[in-house]
């Protein structure tokens, strides 16, 4: 269950971002794949390991 960012393919202009704006949840997990869960639209989708980057929340108190 941890939120992760997925790369986008297909970019058309240099400018844009690499990564998805909205964090997707891990759901399974069967190297290389895994599969992934939009937080909004709550779709699936399946993600190679190269095109996730996690994110890290430092919790401050």
């Amino acid at each position: 269950n941890d939120r992760v960012l997925i790369r986008r393919h297909g970019m058309k202009n240099k400018l844009e971002p690499k990564y998805s704006v909205t964090p997707q949840i891990v759901i399974r997990e069967k190297y290389p794949v895994y599969i992934v869960k939009d937080e909004i639209t709550q779709c699936e989708t399946r993600v190679h390991i190269n095109d996730i980057r996690p994110i890290y929340v430092s919790r401050s108190n």
